[in-house]
């Protein structure tokens, strides 16, 4: 999956290799930031010490977090939607952060959380990050 953010007034693109199996663990990603005069990707090793990204497929968005103590250079992902994985079986995304220093992924929901109640009671209905405006 590929997102477009925002990140302090540079445009990025965040690229999700999607796994084939239930572990979040096994996500990787590949930060790249829009030279305009080029006309290229460029890779970027880190947003920096002070920003987070957070993707989904209904909104990707990039915060400073350092005054809320929380850690930079981190993509915190969460997959809004099912998915189909394992000749159709069908599996409830992940929601996990990405440490873009040492390229470890945690999970951050259990995946027995990841059920009809997070989503309203329905199959169907996606999660979204909500952010105040």
């Amino acid at each position: 999956m590929r997102y477009l953010v925002d990140c302090g007034g540079r445009l990025v693109m965040v690229h999700r290799v999607l796994p084939g199996v239930d572990d979040a663990a096994a996500c990787e990603f590949t930060v790249l930031e829009a030279d305009i005069v080029s006309s290229r990707w460029v890779d970027v090793a880190r947003v920096g010490s002070d920003t987070a990204l957070f993707v989904s497929r209904w909104g990707p968005v990039s915060r400073r977090v350092s005054r809320h103590g929380l850690p930079g250079n981190m993509i915190h992902f969460f997959d809004d939607d099912l998915f189909w994985i394992n000749k159709g079986e069908r599996r409830r995304g992940l929601c996990g952060s990405y440490n873009m220093v040492d390229a470890k992924t945690t999970r951050l929901l259990p995946l027995p959380l990841l059920s009809r109640e997070l989503c309203n009671g329905s199959d169907t209905t996606p999660m979204t990050w909500l952010f105040r405006m």
